[in-house]
């Protein structure tokens, strides 16, 4: 899943370049392959390429550090040429950690990009663990918000009655009241934005205030980490 609150404007483009390489020696042996496949390939790369990489210079401000191709020491050299405004890091996230949709409680394996075949490989292997975890995972929904965006992120349930976000995705909704929290006022500037979590694409859960509140029968219990080394 994937959200306007996922996709964040990074303004360090050095801390990018290293969480890139980060990504690239974490990741799986085929992973790997499919992220260097594409880098020692600088004339017979895919389309979708060049538009991912004009998205990820927005992301990065067109910040001087990618631009330049100056790095970390950390990341290797060589791989892509410099003037080619953050296409390693493009490449890296792209296949390293593709963007899958879910439908109707499996994950649609053709959905991210083909190039990565590795993630393919791995969530074949385990889709029956995976569907599992799903049940845990929602999508959250939002009205009155400051613009159209229907969704802004994910959710995951750590215990039962009990979901987490990401902070830049609760603070698009969000902030600070005590100790505690508030939802921000939404487009309207008189009413709180709404907010619900869509498990598997069921939206039956009620509002997260309500929810986190009162608790709710609907949530269960995340499932036990899952390895897929």
């Amino acid at each position: 899943m994937s959200a306007p609150g996922d996709e964040m404007a990074i303004s360090d483009s050095t801390r990018v370049s290293a969480v890139a390489q980060q990504i690239k020696e974490a990741s799986n042996p085929d992973v790997q392959a499919d992220i260097e496949a594409l880098l020692k390939q600088p004339r017979e790369r895919p389309a979708w390429l060049r538009e991912a990489q004009q998205a990820m210079k927005r992301r990065l401000r067109n910040e001087p550090a990618i631009e330049a191709g100056i790095r970390p020491a950390a990341v290797d050299e060589g791989a892509a040429p410099s003037d080619e405004v953050g296409v390693r890091e493009t490449i890296v996230f792209a296949v390293g950690t593709p963007v899958y949709v879910v439908r109707d409680g499996r994950i649609d394996l053709d959905s991210a990009r083909a190039e990565a075949k590795g993630w393919r490989k791995l969530l074949a292997q385990h889709d029956a663990s995976m569907a599992n975890v799903l049940m845990s995972v929602g999508r959250i929904d939002v009205d009155n918000f400051v613009d159209d965006s229907p969704y802004v992120g994910t959710a995951w349930v750590i215990d039962d009655g009990l979901v987490v976000t990401n902070r830049h995705v609760a603070n698009l909704f969000a902030e600070a009241s005590g100790v505690g929290f508030k939802f921000r006022l939404g487009f309207d500037a008189r009413t709180p934005i709404g907010v619900k979590v869509d498990f598997l694409g069921n939206s039956a859960m009620t509002g997260l205030q309500k929810s986190a509140s009162n608790g709710s029968s609907g949530w269960r219990r995340r499932p036990d980490p899952m390895s897929l080394s």
